[in-house]
This record gives C-alpha cells, structure tokens and sequence, in this order.
C-alpha cells in the first residue's frame, strides 16, 4: 500500500454494520448519481450480512474502515448471470478519502483469492455502465467485457439499467 498504509482485509463486525453501510453509500453517491431503489439496495448491509460474506478493508494499526465488498457463502452465487464454475462478488466501495491507495484493487484480489480457494474458474462482476471509474480498475486489473451475457442480464421485473458485465479467469 503506498502511503505506508497496512491494510488487512477481515469479515465484517455486528458493530461495524451502519458504518459500513454508510461507507458504500457515500462511496457511490460522491461518484455517480444513484437513484433511489439502488440507494436503498447500498445501504442494505445489514440484510447482506445474513446472506452473503461481507469484508472490510481497515488500517491494520488504527482498524479504520476503509473499503468494503460482498461476496456469495462457499457455494452460492449472488447472480443470476454466474455459471456455476465462476465466483462473483458485488458492491466493492472504498471511502473517498481513501481512494488511489490500492483498497479496491486489494478488494478484488481478495475475491480472487477466495474464488480460487472454492475451485472457481472466473472472477465475474457486473458494473453500471455509467461507473467509469470501476471500469478503469476492472479493466486495468485484466478483467474483459462479457458483453454476451450482457444482452440476457436478468432485471427483477420492471427494472431496467445499463450494465456491463466483466469477468477474469484464475
């Protein structure tokens, strides 16, 4: 990490739940514009941590929260688009404050750690298709556009939004 930071990445804490969830909040809304359903949808992690793994990014000395992700129980996936042999994670959001200093690059790498660890073959993600600057590390990461799957994106019923779909073999 540069700046000297020692980042360590754990499971969230009971008593870290509000503090994260403000923490993806503000990490979206002070980059995109985000419309009230999906709001809702960042804030939710209390409801995430009963059904998926959520980690934090935290200062290793200090335990500040810095950045968060979400990935699917050994076993699940969180989409519908995910085959079987691939491991998907969603909402990677790291504070403003701490951006530029490697957490989400360190975030993902994590997934993929853990991805590799369950025998998965991809690391795949979906991404607004306004949300360039998760593009730009997605991309400079080595994850590529699968555009096939875009075009049968499953949206709850009435919903619409433009995504972009990645994926990166392990």
């Amino acid at each position: 990490m540069s700046g000297g930071l020692s980042l360590k990445i754990r499971p969230i804490r009971d008593t870290e739940i509000a503090a994260v969830s403000a923490l993806t909040v503000e990490a979206y809304t002070s980059s995109y514009e985000i419309n009230g359903n999906y709001l809702k949808e960042l804030g939710r992690v209390a409801e995430r941590v009963r059904t998926q793994q959520v980690w934090v990014a935290v200062d290793a000395e200090t335990d500040e929260l810095l950045g968060t992700v979400s990935t699917p129980l050994p076993g699940e996936r969180l989409s519908d688009f995910s085959l079987l042999s691939d491991m998907d994670f969603r909402l990677l959001a790291t504070t403003p404050a701490a951006r530029g200093r490697g957490i989400g690059r360190a975030l993902v790498e994590h997934c993929a750690g853990l991805a590799r660890e369950r025998g998965a073959s991809r690391l795949v993600l979906h991404t607004g298709a306004d949300m360039d600057l998760a593009v730009r590390l997605y991309e400079s990461m080595g994850f590529e556009r699968l555009s096939e799957i875009e075009e049968n994106f499953p949206y709850p019923p009435g919903v619409w939004y433009a995504v972009k779909v990645y994926g990166r073999a392990l």
